[in-house]
């Protein structure tokens, strides 16, 4: 079979392929070694809290770990030796139009978002089965949503760092690897056990997608970044959820286990379809790497031009972090991210989780039918929340979106308990718009933090965004149980509201525009005043 372009230019920038492939059969190996321990246990009903960690089991972890190593030994790229490039500018040659390239790239990223999604969407759904094989109580079983969400905040974190420092397609393609590895978690026959591989699995999934968006940022036209960028976090998110909701109703009945061993064959298949996900031009020539560069480039139809100044220098993106903090406009910048990631995970992973719980019993909600009703809404209008990111502008659209749920919490704060009660379809109504408006924000986050850092930061500010929405899931739920106790659902969710309404201020203030601009343009602007199209 003949190499797709986009497959040469892949194979092109892996430093060691053979080896990389040598590490994936390694980590393959050692995860199906654990699946004839959870085979024998199918007269059991596949419950495997009675049963030791077999030699066979081990053997598998060993080689996991050998195999992993391996693949992130092989994916790290030579030091490159090429003297320090001029300031160029990557320009399409058609800027309405997507390359064969692109299509691939975009259907392989929208496919890893949605596995991403899953991985803790699952979490919520494994509980019940957990608890009742393992005969542990809710608190005790809450800690596996917390580690694994802790997890995330790690991986976005490290990942992030990873994605400047060794490039967007290695990280990728080593987070693949470890969701293939930790589908193992579902053979673990403790409940410590399973917090260990659910750690490793929420570290591979924190990083993922801010990673995805970069690459994603440094691939597409200018003038079609935004709309693509946003739809595909949108159809992946609501994506994510169909597939977690999905496998639950396909395999739950069978055990709760082949949820998480369903990372197997999707993390092997985002592997396989690494020749679609070349490396990221601009990533190539900040490491002075023309020839590869341009070997990308060809796939995408782009071509370089001179540039008289450049504020998005050529360097490997090492010490980014210490770059990020010390550089006042890029550290403003990334302060306003950071509060507008830490508020809707406050409101995604806090009020939202908790708000089952905090409905008064005389309050005649469905929550299960509202979210069915909200997820399916936030996919049908995935198209809308692109169309305002591309036609009313990146930094309008999140202040409309931020405001909108801000807005709908106090309303929602306002409206007395007796009012709720007696007319739950006001109470609905106000649920679906936050549910709504936070998809379209969550959208809009990634790709956004994308494109107002620089080449050199853009993965560690992008990590470090994600990891401030992940830890508004491992502090969101304490802290609104707390309020909600002293003073109802209606001050949680005017707490919750506050730092939302924050974030309108923040983006109006020094918030930049981004639809249709250049990288190179906006890397420029880091002293521009809010609103200016550069």
């Amino acid at each position: 079979m003949a190499r797709s372009p986009a497959g040469e230019s892949a194979v092109r920038t892996m430093a060691r392929p053979g080896a990389f492939r040598l590490g994936v059969a390694i980590v393959l190996a050692g995860t199906l070694l654990h699946l004839p321990d959870v085979f024998m246990s199918g007269h059991h009903d596949f419950m495997m809290s009675h049963m030791p960690m077999s030699a066979t089991m081990v053997l598998g972890m060993v080689l996991i770990g050998v195999g992993t190593v391996l693949a992130g030994y092989a994916l790290v790229p030579r030091r490159s030796t090429a003297p320090a490039l001029p300031p160029l500018r990557i320009v399409p040659s058609d800027r309405d139009r997507l390359t064969p390239a692109h299509a691939g790239l975009l259907a392989v990223l929208l496919f890893a978002v949605v596995i991403d999604v899953a991985k803790p969407a699952t979490l919520g759904l494994v509980l019940p089965g957990l608890r009742e094989e393992y005969g542990i109580s809710a608190d005790q079983a809450a800690l596996l949503p917390l580690v694994a969400l802790t997890g995330t905040v790690v991986g976005s974190l490290a990942w992030g760092v990873a994605a400047d420092r060794i490039g967007r397609r290695p990280s990728i393609l080593l987070a693949a690897v470890l969701f293939t590895a930790t589908a193992v978690c579902g053979a673990m026959p403790s409940f410590t056990w399973n917090l260990i591989t659910c750690f490793a699995m929420g570290s591979a999934a924190g990083g993922m997608v801010p990673t995805l968006f970069a690459l994603l940022a440094e691939s597409i036209p200018s003038r079609l970044r935004g709309r693509w960028s946003v739809l595909l976090a949108s159809l992946g998110a609501s994506g994510g959820y169909l597939l977690a909701t999905g496998m639950a109703a396909a395999l739950e009945a069978v055990s709760w286990r082949f949820l998480w061993l369903s990372g197997l064959p999707t993390g092997l298949l985002l592997v396989a379809l690494n020749r679609y996900i070349p490396e990221s031009p601009r990533f190539l020539l900040a490491r002075g790497d023309a020839a590869g560069a341009e070997a990308v480039m060809r796939t995408y139809d782009m071509r370089t031009e001179p540039m008289a100044a450049s504020a998005d220098p050529p360097g490997t993106g090492a010490g980014g972090l210490r770059e990020l903090v010390q550089h006042r406009p890029y550290a403003l910048r990334f302060v306003m991210v950071a509060v507008l990631s830490l508020s809707w995970g406050l409101v995604n992973y806090g009020f939202l989780t908790m708000l089952p719980t905090m409905l008064d019993s005389a309050v005649q909600v469905d929550f299960a039918k509202l979210l069915f009703v909200a997820s399916l809404c936030a996919l049908l209008i995935s198209f809308a929340v692109a169309f305002a990111y591309e036609r009313l502008g990146s930094r309008r659209s999140l202040m409309i979106y931020a405001g909108g749920s801000a807005v709908a919490l106090v309303t929602m704060s306002l409206v007395p308990a007796s009012v709720q009660a007696t007319s739950p379809l006001l109470l609905g109504l106000q649920i679906v718009v936050v549910l709504i408006t936070c998809s379209g924000l969550s959208a809009m986050l990634g790709p956004y933090t994308a494109e107002v850092f620089p080449t050199a930061l853009r993965g560690s500010a992008g990590g470090l965004g994600a990891a401030f929405g992940k830890a508004g899931g491992v502090v969101g739920p304490p802290v609104v149980a707390v309020v909600a106790a002293s003073g109802g659902m209606g001050l949680a969710a005017l707490a919750v509201a506050v730092p939302l309404g924050a974030c309108v201020a923040m983006v109006a203030a020094r918030g930049i525009e981004t639809s249709g601009i250049a990288l190179e343009d906006l890397a420029a602007a880091t002293s521009a005043p809010a609103g200016s199209r550069v």
